[in-house]
């Protein structure tokens, strides 16, 4: 697999040039924690997602730098939409769907 050029993410996600451009060498000034847990819910990244708006000024500018519509960010935001590839690329974040025996 070839190593696309662009921004590095959280996690390494290799993003677009043009989310480069526009997105700060660091992602967002709000922190991460220093030991990530191994899963989040769903809260957790709409979480993560309001404060990377925040750092970046707003959802717009947000949904710009990602190139996502603002739509759906506002979407996710709100709950009406589950965070997708892409934006949890962006994010740094990958989708984990697991299952598990009922009881255990």
């Amino acid at each position: 697999m070839a190593e696309a050029a662009g921004f590095v993410g959280w996690g390494g996600a290799v993003l677009s040039d043009t989310v480069s451009r526009v997105l700060p060498s660091k992602p967002f000034t709000t922190p991460m924690p220093a030991v990530t847990p191994p899963c989040m819910s769903a809260a957790d990244v709409v979480r993560i997602l309001r404060r990377a708006c925040e750092d970046l000024g707003g959802q717009k500018r947000w949904a710009e730098a990602a190139e996502l519509s603002p739509q759906y960010v506002n979407d996710v935001l709100a709950g009406r939409k589950a965070p997708g590839e892409l934006m949890c690329l962006a994010l740094g974040l990958e989708r984990v769907v697991t299952y598990r025996r009922r009881g255990s």
